[in-house]
């Protein structure tokens, strides 16, 4: 039988605190793994949602360490590389990238991993779909404690980003070079910017105008109704084209070719208006020179034939409204070629000038003379009531064109012959009415030149000038 020792009151006491102890050492330690098997879950849990937060990144998010071998990538990386996890994780840096972008990369990979954050843009292939796009890439090192461990790789495609800056690029280089003026407002139509070819055509400098409405460029020669189109057209359609007639900072008026565009925003609401105009002087310029050409004779100046069938077509129906009466006179002069064959083109250039300046100045108001050709004219004149009103009119062209005329030295004087029609009696179209005043007067040249015959006529009466001699010498 066991023998009992003596109870030791205080050694119970101790043995009493000390499993008091270890018991709250056992709790604490239990509470403790406890802590950290949550910490562990919460990690964990981080973990999951930071892998499932990077993997809705756009970006590529890859970490290599030192040695340069992966150890981490998000789904956009996989799917750039064309790669699952399992068949990067460990893989070298070389083996993704391919020797040659590898060899381009390594000034960057060697400075990352010496501590300096790298920042520089390439163009590559992504292996996934072969398209070349353009992206922005970011070498950041990972430092703990002062040591390097590695290095975070985030590539951005910036292929849209940079191509919206070409589109931008291009855009205000063509706003800045165009030889065209452009001018934009906001929708209160207050100028909020010009490019330089609107100063070089205007005069105004971008502060003479800033938060100016565009009517301050306008001229009093422009007509009301030209704006109300205009208004009309950009309130329905958006944009509007024309002509208009502005005036420059000092004062000058000069006509211009304008476009104007509304801008609207996603609202479908007006947030700019777009001018483009240019300064047409010089087309305007040419168009008349075109129509001088093209219409008037280039040694007189007076109306050419196809001139002369637009006044002859105006002169008919004119004289059909008014009932009376039109002429129509076919001047050919007597002894132009004996001149012009003697003395030469030039004199015979300077002879017709003369003979046309002398008819002009014998002809009434509204009545029109115009060069055929060579040596022959056409008169109309319009509003006759009798025949003695054209009588006189033809008397007085006959004396003009036998005047003298001063060629260099010598004095010469030549004489025409006229065949004259009467419109409406001569009911005819206008081409017939040019016949026959034709054929009246070659019945004048034969029967003596320097007069006139009527076409009703032509079996009869012819009439000479007044003064029947006519000398022409050379």
């Amino acid at each position: 039988m066991a023998k009992h020792l003596p109870a030791d009151p205080l050694l119970l006491i101790a043995l009493q605190e000390e499993n008091t102890r270890l018991k709250a050492a056992l709790v604490q330690a239990q509470n403790a793994l406890s802590d950290q098997a949550q910490t562990l879950v919460n990690l964990r849990r981080r973990e999951h949602d930071l892998q499932a937060l990077l993997d809705q990144l756009p970006s590529t998010i890859g970490y290599w360490d030192r040695s340069l071998r992966n150890r981490f990538c998000n789904a956009a990386y996989r799917t750039w590389w064309d790669v699952n996890p399992s068949a990067l994780e460990g893989v070298h840096i070389r083996e993704v990238l391919g020797e040659v972008m590898y060899e381009r990369n390594m000034p960057h990979l060697e400075s990352a991993l010496a501590g300096e954050p790298q920042i520089f843009e390439r163009v590559i292939p992504a292996a996934s779909t072969r398209e070349s796009r353009h992206v922005l890439v970011h070498y950041t090192p990972d430092v703990v404690d002062g040591e390097i461990q590695g290095l975070c790789v985030l590539v951005s495609d910036i292929t849209t980003l940079k191509q919206a800056d070409e589109q931008i690029r291009l855009s205000a280089s063509v706003f800045e070079t165009s030889l065209e003026a452009i001018m934009v407002t906001d929708a209160e139509h207050r100028i909020i910017d010009i490019n330089p070819a609107f100063t070089a055509i205007t005069g105004y400098e971008r502060h003479d105008v800033l938060h100016r409405n565009p009517r301050c460029l306008g001229s009093n020669r422009q007509d009301r109704s030209t704006f109300e189109k205009m208004w009309a057209a950009l309130n329905s359609v958006g944009a509007w084209r024309g002509e208009v007639w502005n005036q420059r900072k000092n004062g000058e008026t000069y006509p211009a070719l304008i476009s104007i565009a509304r801008v609207l925003n996603d609202r479908h609401q007006v947030l700019r208006y777009v001018g483009v105009f240019s300064d047409i002087s010089r087309l305007k310029e040419h168009q008349s020179e075109l129509e001088r050409i093209a219409h008037f004779d280039p040694l007189t100046g007076i109306p050419n034939r196809r001139l002369l069938s637009r006044h002859l077509d105006q002169a008919v129906q004119q004289s059909r409204r008014s009932g009376r009466s039109l002429a129509i006179c076919y001047l050919d002069l007597d002894g132009f070629k004996t001149v012009n064959d003697h003395m030469g083109h030039e004199k015979g250039d300077q002879l017709l000038v003369a003979v046309t300046t002398h008819l002009q100045q014998v002809l009434r108001h509204g009545d029109t003379v115009a060069r055929l050709g060579g040596d022959e004219f056409v008169l109309l004149l319009n509003e006759m009531e009798q025949q003695h009103d054209y009588h006189e009119v033809i008397q007085r062209a006959l004396s003009a064109v036998t005047r003298p005329v001063q060629l260099g030295q010598t004095e010469v004087s030549i004489s025409a012959s006229i065949g004259v029609t009467i419109f409406p009696q001569d009911d005819s179209d206008p081409d017939t009415l040019l016949r026959h005043a034709d054929q009246a007067m070659y019945r004048a040249k034969e029967s003596g030149k320097n007069r006139y015959q009527l076409f009703s006529d032509l079996s009869t009466t012819v009439y000479p000038a007044r003064t029947t001699s006519a000398n022409t010498s050379a």
